[in-house]
């Protein structure tokens, strides 16, 4: 079951279907250590670009690695993947992100579901996911607001946990290195939830830096700007 995975993930790999890929690519994905690879983003996402790279990701891996899919818009949704992650965006601006989209995707596929007696507790994974840059294409998407204290941070943290049972809560600062600081704290609030990091990670040093703190990095920008650094960043993310 993919929920007994994700907890012993050090690194994972997440691949934009809005962006170009070859094989070679994602075979420096395959043998960089990473723990699994996500399929997931927030512009230009469409089922056919969604399927396509589950395909090539597919072709390539095979069963090596977890393949899963976060699922930011009802296109995402394609048969295949291993597992499928699932955003609350606590900070969002607007209902659809925290509960709106997320009914009308089981409204939308409940049948399916249904038909094919899928088990969605074998599937299913969510996120309590916190976006902190105010300029990301998230951001944008889901209003969020991101003019939080570290002791609103902390606050929407301990919502995840005990209010909702998220299992895993998301630090997000899409594109730009967030603080260190702030996740130590986080990190110390954490009881029996994983806490994934994700924003700016392009040197080794940063994934070591971070790691500290978070339980598992997610890189994405540098494997298309400097994919020849991921598999040093993923040894220095599980050091």
């Amino acid at each position: 079951m993919i929920q007994d995975k994700f907890k012993n993930w050090k690194h994972i790999t997440k691949l934009d279907p809005d962006r170009e890929h070859t094989l070679a690519l994602i075979e420096q994905v395959l043998h960089s250590g990473t723990d699994a690879i996500v399929i997931g983003g927030t512009q230009g996402i469409t089922a056919q670009k969604t399927a396509r790279l589950l395909e090539m990701t597919r072709t390539v891996v095979g069963s090596s690695l977890p393949i899963c899919i976060e699922i930011s818009h009802l296109e995402t949704i394609q048969p295949g993947a291993d597992g499928y992650f699932v955003p609350v965006v606590l900070n969002a601006g607007s209902v659809e992100w925290l509960i709106g989209a997320h009914q009308k995707a089981l409204t939308s596929f409940s049948f399916i579901l249904e038909h094919l007696n899928i088990d969605l507790n074998k599937l299913l994974i969510p996120e309590g996911y916190i976006i902190l840059n105010p300029y990301s294409a998230a951001a944008q998407k889901t209003a969020a607001n991101t003019e939080l204290t570290a002791v609103d941070i902390i606050s929407y943290c301990l919502l995840a946990q005990y209010l909702f049972k998220l299992p895993i809560i998301y630090l997000e600062y899409s594109g730009k290195l967030g603080s260190l600081d702030i996740v130590s704290q986080i990190k110390r609030h954490t009881k029996g939830t994983r806490l994934f990091y994700g924003g700016g990670i392009t040197t080794p040093e940063a994934a070591y830096d971070f790691a500290q703190y978070a339980d598992t990095i997610v890189v994405g920008n540098v494997v298309y700007q400097q994919p020849e650094l991921l598999k040093s960043i993923v040894e220095a993310a599980k050091t």
